[in-house]
């Protein structure tokens, strides 16, 4: 659930409002944020407050190495990392735009102290006055996991937010986190935003970088080794020595010398040198010899965790009633697993042979527990810390590998393909497969005997471990065995030859993936510039299609750049050409960059019809005009649309025929190609009057859709949906609401799959469907409910591209308040005609909120002075955008205005000097080029709303409003309910 008005401003008699996720009786909350839910209610993510580590450990942890080294602990003194902080420090202090988000990718190997220079700088920007957050990865939270987590930085400096295992994320969790709210309610009241990311590998963050585009100043730092100079190891580990010295009261444990070899790469860590500081200690305080290299020290402490199971195992009454074995299984699984709700925890121990019923189940999870305290006490199976001691462990426990003195056990060889294997994909793949590939770069045995095993056993698995790459000097390289990434990368080939004839649209997201991850080493080995201009030109398809247009626009203008550079004579180089120009100039679209957008599909038609030989390239042809005429729709050339688009229809007509329903191989492309451009058009003729043609080009499309195979239309849902919503609102505008209801749901229902799995190419037009549908739907609770929705979806998509969206928001927040007045006088709760205000809005700066009748009854003030005041809140803003008025507001407000016009008031007229002044006359020149000018206009007046007097949708251009109520009324009803002081009705 999400309460109205989240960005609402401290102080000022604003309220403070909380959104709360609820399931299963237990609820989350979280205040000035939004909690976004898959649709199974699990949470993408939780936000929740930094709290800093305590640093004081317990008693008994000199027993259990693993609690020492946490990082989360801070047992250790921050040490050996000032020049880092400090660079940390001046990236959030920037005196730069504070409009604007400000994000860092920080990243580099396990056990180098990312998590721990995190969590340092975090409590040293809590005391310079920072609000600090984390954003915990739904995966890693349980579903019972609840409270409530105020994300205001009131009167802080500014706001801080963590994530950490970063890279970890799939990139569209990422999408939603930085669509949350809490970013533009804060940068909006002047908080300066700062994003700490922290990822093991840089793999990932041109994607992210990507995705953020130009909302954020982006940067990304590699957090280096320790430096072998000037002895800052020796200080590391010295101070580490103190620590462990005097927590074993052993003081004379205090000046051992670094055991450790300086060449090893693993002295460069800090859990290395950390570990090597606590086994030296350790070893003297039992009187063993400590080991001497980092394989040695993994042995060596893991020996004495085992040693901690043993110990409570053994304890009697007081111990656990679980085996060491029983311990050490437990904390295998958990290590794989990570936490998890109890559920999947016991679950887990089913399939790893562990626990047979639930009773043995509870028990063998409350000794576990007792060892690995959750973090959370919802959760189940706390895993081993730190992570990369956590994958040592996991690869000395299975069989093959050859450190002297830890034994394996053959028990452990079976249990990830149990965990991971046999039917649907486990939550925790993502984080077992993350550290198995972690395992397998430094133990060869884990690679060829699980690893390998389990990708070619089910493909899929690779997908979480193919951004993170070996090192060209990686140990694994030197085995003369294939390594863990040319493995990996080798899967990945395999299965993106296999998914050439059509991409799923679910599955989108993992492809495009794949085909970035393969591209700079297809490229290497592509014979020409063609073939290089054809790969650039494929992987710009796959990221349009997943909505990462900005680095899709990249890639396609270098497949241009390169076929220009070859003969314009040779048909084959028209063909390349056309087709990337066409490619080139949708995903400038998508990117927000229509004028642009246009020049490049002009330039396609322009190449094809100086040297194309029809009929061979009808095909092509067809598709660069059904383009160009989308683009010229889009920005405002509407005739023209309508003829190139005719053209490309008749193109296609002619180039595909035969029974929909049995298309052979290499002509369904074209066939869904040729639906689309029908639909399309059929939108065109409906925003240009020929109500009866538009509807017959529509069902049409729809009939052809529909005739297709059903592995063709799943591979082309996308394009199917948007059919549908066309063929909806072709209903819609000639009037047949009821008929409109089927085609919008189904359109929704699919658009809303689609987004789940890419919301960047699919969450806009999900909105679009849903407005749709709820304008059509008779049945008013499940309209406002829908309605509801839509404006939601628009409201996170208009910060980033208003001029788009914030229209359609201004039609969802109108129609939102409509049906709750309309259910409102069904219940007999009010008698008067409402006051049109929305539910949700995208920012504090709101043109509705000072535009619109607020409350009922309606303000005393005219609306003169209503325009007076927005202009100058506008004006004192520096003119934002976001001031401009869309939906009613628009609507009222340019009416009056025309009225004013049209009157040609005396100069000495109060209204007719407000309608004079140059900011007045500046900010409605501004309202109607947010809308797009006349074409914007002449498309809002052909939007149908309801009349709340008569119940009755007409066109906006059939309607009036009272300037002073904010009210629809068509010309029946006006005088209903409008006898104020000053009601004055416009349109």
């Amino acid at each position: 659930m999400t309460s109205p008005e989240p960005w609402a401003a401290e102080g000022r008699g604003a309220r403070t409002v909380q959104n709360v996720y609820a399931f299963g009786g237990f609820a989350y909350g979280a205040i000035n944020a939004d909690v976004h839910v898959h649709g199974d209610g699990h949470p993408v993510y939780l936000l929740e407050e930094h709290r800093p580590p305590a640093g004081i450990p317990g008693p008994a942890w000199v027993d259990q190495p693993s609690r020492l080294l946490n990082a989360r602990s801070a047992v250790v003194p921050f040490t050996g990392r000032e020049a880092e902080l400090r660079a940390l420090e001046d990236w959030r202090d920037d005196d730069g735009d504070d409009s604007v988000l400000s994000v860092r990718w920080l990243f580099g190997p396990g056990g180098r102290g990312k998590s721990r220079l995190a969590d340092h700088f975090a409590a040293a920007s809590t005391a310079r006055g920072w609000k600090t957050v984390v954003a915990r990865h739904g995966s890693s939270v349980s579903w019972e996991a609840q409270g409530s987590h105020d994300a205001r930085p009131g009167d802080r400096t500014g706001l801080l937010v963590l994530v950490d295992y970063a890279d970890r994320w799939p990139l569209h969790d990422l999408t939603w986190l930085f669509a949350n709210s809490l970013f533009p309610n804060s940068l909006g009241r002047g908080v300066p935003v700062r994003v700490l990311l922290l990822a093991r590998t840089v793999e990932l963050w041109p994607a992210v970088q990507s995705m953020l585009g130009d909302r954020a100043v982006a940067s990304a730092r590699e957090l280096g080794a320790v430096p072998d100079t000037q002895g800052a190891r020796e200080r590391v580990f010295a101070a580490a020595q103190s620590r462990f010295a005097e927590l074993y009261r052993l003081p004379e444990a205090a000046s051992t010398a670094l055991p450790l070899p300086h060449d090893h790469p693993d002295s460069g860590l800090f859990l290395t040198l950390h570990m090597a500081a606590l086994a030296g200690v350790d070893a003297l305080a039992h009187g063993r010899r400590p080991p001497k290299d980092p394989a040695g020290l993994t042995a060596y402490l893991l020996h004495r965790e085992r040693e901690s199971w043993e110990r409570l195992s053994e304890g009697g009454a007081g111990g656990a009633g679980s085996t060491t074995e029983a311990l050490a299984g437990a904390a295998f699984v958990a290590a794989l697993t990570g936490a998890t709700d109890w559920d999947h925890g016991a679950g887990a121990l089913a399939k790893a042979r562990l626990a047979d019923d639930p009773a043995a189940a509870r028990s063998l999870l409350a000794d576990h527990a007792r060892c690995y305290p959750p973090l959370d006490p919802a959760t189940v199976l706390e895993p081993l810390y730190p992570d990369r001691l956590a994958e040592d462990f996991v690869a000395l426990c299975l069989p093959g590998h050859e450190v002297a003195g830890y034994r394996a056990d053959p028990w452990a060889a079976a249990v990830p393909a149990a965990l991971l294997t046999g039917g649907q994909v486990p939550a925790y793949a993502l984080r077992a497969m993350t550290f198995l590939a972690a395992a397998a770069e430094r133990w060869p045995h884990v690679r060829t005997t699980v690893f390998h095993p389990l990708v070619m056993a089910d493909p899929r698995l690779a997908l979480p471990t193919h951004h993170t790459p070996l090192a060209p000097d990686s140990p694994s390289h030197a085995l003369g065995k294939q390594s863990t990434a040319d493995f990996i990368t080798g899967q990945l080939e395999i299965m993106d030859s296999q998914s050439m004839e059509g991409i799923r649209p679910e599955r989108a997201w993992d492809f495009a993936y794949y085909a970035v991850n393969l591209h700079e080493r297809r490229l290497a080995d592509a014979p020409d510039e063609r073939a290089r201009a054809k790969l650039h030109l494929s992987l710009a398809t796959r990221l349009a299609g997943i909505g990462r247009y900005q680095e899709a626009v990249a890639f396609c203008t270098q497949a241009v750049a390169r076929y220009r550079d070859r003969d314009p004579a040779d048909l084959s180089t028209t063909v390349d050409l056309t087709d990337a120009l066409t490619e080139l100039a949708r995903d400038l679209a998508g990117a927000g960059r229509s004028a642009e957008a246009v020049e490049a599909a002009a330039e396609a038609v322009g190449t094809w019809r100086a040297n194309a030989v029809p009929p061979l390239t009808d095909g092509l042809v067809a598709q660069t005009l059904a383009t160009y005429g989308d683009l010229l729709r889009e920005t405002g050339q509407r005739d023209e649309a309508v003829r190139v688009t005719e053209e490309a229809v008749a193109l296609y007509r002619s180039h595909v025929h035969g029974d929909f329903a049995d298309v052979k191989p290499g002509r369904w492309i074209s066939t869904v190609r040729f639906a689309s451009a029908l639909s399309n058009l059929g939108t065109m003729l409906r925003d240009t009057g020929g109500q009866r043609p538009a509807l017959e080009a529509c069902e049409e499309a729809v009939g052809i859709f529909r005739r297709l195979q059903l592995s063709v239309l799943a591979q082309h849902r996308d394009a199917y949906a948007r059919a549908l919503a066309q063929l909806s609102g072709a209903l819609l505008h000639a009037g047949r609401d009821a008929e409109a209801v089927d085609p919008a749901r189904e359109a929704a229902e699919i658009y809303r799959r689609l987004a789940a799995n890419s919301p960047e190419a699919h969450e806009a037009p999900l909105a679009g469907a849903l407005l749709t549908l709820a304008t059509c739907l008779s049945d008013p609770q499940e309209a406002l409910a829908t309605a509801e929705e839509a404006a939601e979806r628009f409201q996170r998509l208009a910060p980033a591209r208003p001029a788009e969206f914030m229209p359609p928001l201004g039609t969802a927040r109108d129609l939102v308040q409509q049906l709750i007045w309309k259910a409102d006088e069904d219940r007999g709760a009010r008698t008067t005609l409402p006051p049109v205000t929305p539910q949700t809005r995208p920012h504090p700066r709101d043109a509705d909120a000072v535009l619109l009748a607020e409350s009922d009854p309606p303000p005393t003030d005219p609306f003169e002075r209503r325009v007076a005041r927005l202009v100058e809140l506008w004006d004192s803003d520096g003119r934002h955008h976001e001031w401009l008025a869309t939906g009613t507001a628009f609507f009222i407000l340019n009416c009056w205005f025309m009225a004013s016009e049209r009157r040609g008031d005396p100069p000495g007229q109060r209204r007719s000097s407000l309608r004079g002044s140059p900011a007045v006359q500046d900010y409605v020149a501004a309202c109607r080029t947010a809308v797009e000018a006349t074409h914007g206009w002449a498309a809002m007046l052909r939007e149908r709303r309801r009349c709340p007097g008569c119940g009755h949708t007409w066109r906006l251009e059939n309607l009036q409003a009272c300037a002073w109520c904010s009210r629809y009324t068509c010309y029946e009803c006006q005088g209903i309910d409008h006898r104020g002081e000053f009601c004055e009705i416009v349109g």
